[in-house]
């Protein structure tokens, strides 16, 4: 297999087991485990999946720092409930913070394609947001708004489309001023 297949498989895995092991810990009153499920992601993804270290960090602070405001907004907006949060409502959670960094992982490894794809990483953000959101609810991480519910998915739709498009915004800045100093 490709060095670079290779890695994105890894960085798939790592995702999806991320997803996972933070939904089902929030779900089963474990939602401290996200953290450090992120932590061990975080080791794994730096020492054999990233080849720009510097880049995946600032993503990653970025997505954080996105992350808390987004979220904290919808649970505002009355879209989202946490049931697990040592921080009072309506604050974004530690294991929502460690979804969004779980997330940024993925951007320079398996949503490479997006890079200069506006319009596709909007799509994903308005189609992928509320499906992750709606999927943990099925789950019991996090509660949406039951009345009406299409509301709720719009407005982490929207949370997720402005979210999308300033990562990639962020992501091309970064990008190409890492590439200057290489050079």
């Amino acid at each position: 297999m490709h060095t670079s297949s290779a890695r994105t498989l890894a960085n798939i895995c790592l995702f999806q087991a991320g997803w996972w092991g933070v939904v089902l810990g929030a779900a089963r009153g474990y939602a401290w485990l996200g953290v450090p499920i992120v932590a061990v992601i975080a080791v794994i993804h730096f020492l054999f999946i990233s080849t720009q270290r510097r880049l995946d960090l600032l993503l990653a602070l970025y997505a954080v720092l996105l992350g808390t405001i987004a979220d904290t907004a919808a649970a505002v907006a009355g879209a989202i409930t946490f049931h697990q949060s040592p921080w009072p409502p309506p604050l974004a959670p530690p294991f929502m913070l460690a979804l969004w960094i779980n997330f940024a992982f993925t951007l320079t490894t398996t949503l490479r394609w997006l890079q200069q794809r506006y319009a596709a990483a909007a799509l994903l953000g308005v189609l992928g947001g509320p499906l992750a959101y709606y999927s943990g609810a099925r789950l019991g991480a996090l509660a949406l708004a039951p009345r009406p519910l299409a509301a709720a998915l719009a407005v982490i739709a929207l949370e997720w489309l402005a979210a999308m498009l300033l990562l990639l915004r962020l992501w091309n800045i970064h990008d190409n001023r890492l590439r200057r100093t290489i050079s």
